[in-house]
């Protein structure tokens, strides 16, 4: 992930690392705060998506709580997002879950993971360095659903459709060229001087929508969200949920094998674009999408 000709923040701790670096990786040293910002960003990305649901019409932000949960490094407090009706349920950190550990992707290469053709992720800041630090030849896509929805998000319901219906010219672009075009006129344009963050989220995140572009239109549908997957993991959150309390972790991964074959048998055809998509990807990935299939 490149600067986009953005001058480093004053304010941002990285300034004072080099003061003395020793400080670095003690308690609450930088690494702590870094890993407290990402945590934030994230929970509050997550309770956007809560509010999001259709299962949660009438449900509004309630502020904050404190939590101090332990890290690799030490004790760190966090403000945890809440709602008026107390059911958001972070993935990133559980309700009851007092331990917070680190996020590698290292682990996942140490599991079997081999390759990565495509990461579809949803904005957060560093996951795509970490992923291609260890993934070099993986190419790193944000969701577009998450843009438009953090893009409407500065649109009140009433602009929401009007708003939304000029993004898509953005994302609905042959190429980049086209989109980068699009965007300008945007920018310029009464929905882009209404919203100016908007124009601005979608620059920040551009180097990150630029590989969507370069796919042909049967495969942009795979690749555009990462609802399909989040909905899955919803239904696993809301029979834990359910259930509250597990005797073992046998009884609790009895139970997510229950969920799972019963939502196996929903499943009973691919999406329609995946047919065009995979013969795409064996072009363009070669070997290593006969790899992955093997």
């Amino acid at each position: 992930m490149q600067w986009i000709g953005l001058p480093r923040p004053k304010s941002d701790p990285c300034n004072s690392a080099g003061s003395d670096a020793k400080t670095v990786f003690e308690s609450n040293g930088l690494l702590d705060q870094l890993k407290k910002a990402l945590a934030e960003r994230a929970l509050n990305a997550e309770m956007d998506h809560h509010l999001s649901d259709e299962e949660t019409v009438g449900n509004s932000r309630n502020g904050y709580g404190p939590k101090t949960v332990l890290t690799d490094s030490g004790s760190l407090e966090l403000s945890i997002p809440r709602d008026r009706q107390s059911s958001f349920d972070p993935q990133l950190l559980a309700k009851y879950q007092r331990r917070f550990p680190g996020f590698d992707v290292n682990e996942m290469k140490n599991r079997g993971v081999e390759d990565i053709l495509i990461a579809v992720v949803d904005g957060l800041k560093g996951f795509p360095d970490a992923i291609n630090a260890v993934f070099a030849q993986t190419t790193v896509q944000t969701c577009i659903v998450h843009l438009l929805r953090n893009s409407l998000d500065f649109a009140s319901w009433k602009d929401r459709k009007d708003l939304a219906r000029e993004l898509k010219a953005i994302y609905g672009a042959i190429d980049d060229k086209a989109a980068e075009a699009a965007l300008t006129t945007f920018e310029g344009g009464f929905w882009g001087r209404k919203f100016p963050a908007v124009a601005q989220i979608w620059r920040r995140a551009w180097q990150e929508v630029i590989p969507f572009f370069a796919f042909p239109k049967d495969v942009r549908p795979i690749i555009y969200t990462t609802n399909a997957i989040e909905a899955l993991n919803s239904k696993l959150r809301r029979a834990v949920r359910a259930r509250g309390h597990f005797p073992s972790d046998e009884a609790a991964t009895k139970l997510l094998y229950l969920v799972l074959n019963r939502s196996e048998k929903e499943w009973k055809m691919p999406p329609r674009e995946w047919a065009m998509a995979k013969s795409q990807f064996a072009m363009l990935f070669a070997d290593r999408f006969q790899a992955a299939r093997a």
